[in-house]
């Protein structure tokens, strides 16, 4: 595997069995910074349920080594998806307005292709002779 850090300036080389382990960091925070530069600050948004949201997945893999630049986790796949809840758009049909999206394909959520990207990795190194089991945080 051939990859490079974003700090780094030279590309890396890892063998199969300086892998250890797949990591998946699941993160949903408030995205109110974004919303206040890009859509505004409303009344409504002091109320969580109307604040928007950012959902990350970060994939991750385990790496073992004695090479001091290369004992650290090297990021496969870094997912985001940005959720805009306001009051005023329709947040009262929101789950009929993700339906209606996921019907005619103009929505995926992070959630299905997270699953499908997290068995494309691992199907990848089970076809290379490592049996890696990941754990989500």
């Amino acid at each position: 595997m051939i990859f490079k850090d974003k700090k780094d300036k030279r590309w890396k080389t890892l063998t199969f069995d300086q892998i250890s382990s797949i990591h998946v960091k699941k993160h949903t925070g408030t995205a109110s910074i974004v919303e206040f530069f890009f859509g505004g600050f409303g009344l409504f948004d002091f109320f969580n349920k109307y604040r928007d949201r950012l959902h990350t997945y970060d994939i991750k893999i385990g790496v073992v080594s004695d090479h001091p630049d290369i004992n650290m986790d090297v990021t496969v796949l870094s997912l985001q998806q940005y959720e805009q809840r306001e009051f005023f758009l329709g947040q009262l049909m929101h789950d009929f307005d993700i339906w209606v999206m996921k019907s005619l394909g103009f929505y995926n959520s992070i959630d299905d292709v997270y699953e499908k990207k997290i068995k494309q990795i691992v199907s990848l190194f089970q076809a290379c002779g490592l049996e890696l089991n990941y754990d989500e945080n």
